[in-house]
């Protein structure tokens, strides 16, 4: 019997490596599928069986952006026993870059806590860098964190305070 532990639903990470259980000592082999198990086999990563937990290496050749169904596999050392076969688990691998846009701010604003918003594509941190002067080419003197909720975000929370004066702002 071999076991393949579900890998992390959607990630950037190219070559993932792969975790599971077997029962035997034979070589597991982890079958990369694009899209559903049905799809073509696109890439695969091996772990060496130790009849318990085992661990790949990285897939060969490196994953593109994209979902994928992996299974893993271990052949029976003994003869006229079936291969063993997981559960396939599905994943998604994106490389792209999030998208993030800031809303402008009013020119003048009347406080050290300025609050920033914005939208992007994906649910995940927000880091908002806030630069003395017209530009953002120095070192930022403030960053402002948030998490992104259904597409948009907000974030009040700069730290340390601004002082009076001229600031940038990216996100």
């Amino acid at each position: 019997k071999v076991t393949l532990n579900a890998p992390v639903s959607r990630s950037n990470n190219a070559a993932p490596v792969f975790t599971g259980t077997a029962t035997d000592t034979t070589v597991v082999t982890v079958q990369i599928h694009t899209g559903t198990a049905k799809g073509a086999v696109v890439a695969t990563a091996t772990a060496t069986g130790t009849g318990g937990s085992w661990t790949s290496a990285a897939p060969s050749p490196v994953l593109t952006s994209g979902q994928y169904t992996a299974i893993a596999i271990q052949k029976s050392s003994i003869t006229g026993n079936p291969t063993g076969e997981s559960t396939p688990a599905t994943f998604t691998v994106d490389t792209k870059a999030p998208e993030v846009k800031l809303t402008a701010t009013p020119a003048w604003l009347n406080t050290g806590t300025p609050t920033f918003a914005g939208t992007t594509n994906e649910a995940s941190e927000v880091v908002v860098e806030i630069y003395a002067g017209a530009t953002t080419q120095s070192s930022p003197v403030a960053k402002a964190t948030t998490k992104a909720a259904g597409g948009n975000w907000t974030a009040s929370n700069a730290s340390p305070s601004l002082p009076d004066g001229q600031y940038s702002a990216k996100a």
